[in-house]
């Protein structure tokens, strides 16, 4: 199972959004399913309100390289000096 997609639309995460329970879904998935269904994680069925989901930020794999070659950069400068 692809944990970068949705559960709800199958798709890559859009606007990842964390529920109560700790799921993350697209944000526009979870808020469209907590107000047709109910206040309800849809794959645990825990209490879930619109109000406590957590927008997360998911860094692009741009990012994440860039990240990378930051961090290496700067243990190589901490080795010499």
């Amino acid at each position: 199972r692809n944990r970068s997609l949705c559960p709800i639309c199958l798709q890559k995460r859009l606007n990842p959004t964390a529920s109560s329970s700790g799921y993350v879904f697209c944000y526009k998935c979870i808020v469209l399913y907590i107000r047709e269904h109910g206040e309800r994680c849809p794959i645990t069925g825990l209490h879930c309100k619109e109000t406590q989901l957590i927008r997360l930020f998911e860094p692009t794999s741009e990012e994440v390289g860039l990240l990378d070659s930051s961090i290496s950069s700067t243990i190589e400068q901490n080795k010499q000096g």
